[in-house]
């Protein structure tokens, strides 16, 4: 039964430090965050209509 517990302890070690790994080919870097961000922005204010009425904005 103690080798068990060792095994359940190991797996659970491995897993735990096996998740906090960065993964280099998904990091994006801020300048590239910033353009998707700026890009998302663009498409949504183009399918959705801006008000610019002063009693709505106020």
């Amino acid at each position: 039964m103690n080798i068990w517990k060792r095994i359940v302890a190991a797996s659970a070690l491995f897993m735990l430090v096996a998740a906090s790994v960065p993964v280099p080919a998904r990091a994006v870097s801020t300048a590239t965050e910033i353009r998707i961000g700026q890009d998302a922005a663009r498409r949504v204010d183009m399918e959705n209509q801006i008000l610019s009425d002063p009693l709505l904005n106020n």
